[in-house]
């Protein structure tokens, strides 16, 4: 409705925020983006067109620019509560990556150069499937996926394991990769898991799970609100690593140090710690 509006009101600020909005709410940040551009060109005291700029602006990850539209959003209008909290937010972001850059120091060694994930041991009286040394295999995944839907976890040793194959997997792939679906044959995309992992085991149950002959390609987002963020980032690992080339696993926000992955809030024994930095670092 908004663009039939503007066909007829191209320079409507009004219709073109709410459209901002719009896109900004479907993730659509590109052109929420455009939209609020249009707006602070047309008139540079439209608070809401640099907030609604600000906002998809953070969505993207691009925090100076954020905070550079959330200024001028709220010197405007001062008393807007949404852009004064929007302020405080990106100016602490931005202090906190200005502090990370100052202490890093350049020649910080690989974190996956100090795993050495032969050397743990599994834990006393583990039950569950055997990763063997050869490599992964498809009977381990998916007595893996089993075990996960009845409450089982991977052991220390095979998490760090997956953790350090996978990124070799992903290293050795490009950023943007191309694929062609040959006529006669099909392609699976699934959108966002959120850490649903019953959900995502009824995917399989209905349209089978990745297979040469079955390609996936998941599109990002696949942890949080859901309480099943680990089993589901490590199922779409296993698959990944046993079919690097049919199981696409796309890098959105979530999966990047400022979309806060805390897989370390996951309900687990005391003595088993997957830490955050090993897993966001595969990504």
């Amino acid at each position: 409705m908004y663009t039939q509006a503007l066909d007829l009101d191209p320079k409507n600020i009004v219709l073109l925020s709410n459209r901002a909005l719009a896109h900004t709410k479907m993730e659509n940040f590109g052109l929420a983006i455009a939209d609020a551009e249009v707006c602070v060109s047309i008139d540079r005291s439209y608070a809401k067109g640099f907030y609604r700029r600000g906002v998809a602006e953070l969505g993207l990850g691009r925090f100076k620019e954020a905070l550079r539209d959330f200024r001028v959003s709220a010197a405007l209008r001062p008393n807007d509560r949404d852009a004064v909290t929007k302020l405080k937010h990106c100016e602490s972001i931005v202090r906190r990556q200005a502090f990370e850059a100052a202490i890093a120091a350049d020649d910080e060694p690989d974190i996956f150069d100090s795993v050495d994930w032969k050397g743990m041991a599994l834990e006393e009286g583990y039950e569950g499937p055997k990763w063997e040394d050869e490599g992964i295999t498809k009977e381990f995944v998916e007595r893996t996926v089993e075990s996960f839907s009845v409450g089982g976890r991977l052991p220390k040793r095979y998490m760090y394991r997956l953790l350090v194959e996978s990124r070799a997997v992903l290293q050795n792939l490009s950023n943007v990769i191309n694929v062609t679906i040959p006529r006669g044959q099909h392609m699976t995309v699934c959108g966002d898991t959120h850490g649903q992992f019953y959900d995502l085991l009824h995917i399989f149950e209905i349209n089978d799970a990745p297979a040469v002959d079955n390609p996936y390609v998941f599109n990002g987002d696949y942890v949080d609100r859901g309480s099943w963020s680990v089993e589901v980032i490590s199922t779409l690992l296993m698959y990944k690593c046993l079919y690097p080339h049919r199981c696409g696993c796309v890098r959105r926000k979530c999966t990047s140090n400022d979309g806060i992955v805390c897989l370390t809030l996951y309900e687990m024994p005391q003595d088993i710690h997957y830490p955050q930095h090993f897993v966001l670092d595969v990504f």
